[in-house]
């Protein structure tokens, strides 16, 4: 038995570890794919986040809010769960899952915060200003690509057939007084989750998502919200 192996689980035995200053963990995870019964941790110093993926795919991460100041956990196991009992039409759960796992959570890490509109279509008289056209459906976009789109300033519209359709689209939904003063709101994130929380209660058909520069993820519909 080799120094060292009683460290691990059984059946478990250390490998090899390499440093790099450019690796992406995405397609380190592809590649670790290919070994059987394998996991790969990305510890990121700089922005404070741990990310496992597990057979090519993220699982996992654990970060540093850094507007509350806590570490938070999120498990794509328990988060899958949460979503497909929240959301109300359980048909969308696999486009909304998709969307999170693939897309949104990679894109949280940015940092830069953001607003999808999840819909059949689209609020036109709650549009302070027009974007612009991408017409791609989402599973024809990498991650990069959609991030790129993402960090437009504006909100994104997705249809719900899965093809992103418009970007960097100002809405300006009614709030309330109460609202703006919100301790909830203004700890959440300020005007883009007040834009957020307003878009769901005045287009009870849709999903809104909204993505918080310090990596938080909620879900909203109607009056009711999801913290991811």
């Amino acid at each position: 038995e080799e120094e060292g192996d009683d460290l691990f689980l059984p059946g478990c035995r250390y490998v090899s570890v390499q440093a790099t200053g450019k690796l992406s963990p995405a397609l380190a995870a592809k590649d670790a794919a290919d070994i059987e019964h394998s996991a790969l941790v990305h510890i990121d110093g700089t922005s404070r986040v741990i990310r496992v993926y597990e057979g090519g795919l993220w699982s996992a991460d654990y970060f540093l809010n850094e507007k509350t100041g806590t570490w938070q956990l999120r498990v794509w196991s328990s988060i899958e769960a949460q979503v497909i009992h929240w959301l109300e039409r359980p048909e969308s759960s696999s486009l909304v899952c998709t969307l999170l796992r693939d897309y949104v959570i990679p894109y949280s890490y940015a940092g830069h915060g953001g607003l999808i509109l999840l819909s059949s279509t689209h609020p036109r008289d709650l549009v302070s200003r027009e974007g612009f056209r991408v017409g791609s459906r989402l599973v024809d976009m990498t991650p990069a690509q959609f991030s790129t789109v993402m960090a437009v300033d504006g909100g994104t519209w997705i249809s719900t057939d899965g093809s992103v359709r418009e970007a960097g689209t100002l809405y300006e939904p009614e709030s309330s007084a109460e609202d703006r003063s919100s301790e909830e709101s203004a700890l959440e994130g300020g005007s883009r989750h007040l834009t957020a929380k307003g878009l769901a209660e005045q287009n009870l058909d849709a999903l809104v998502i909204v993505i918080s520069a310090n990596r938080p993820i909620k879900l909203l519909q109607g009056s009711r919200g999801l913290p991811i």
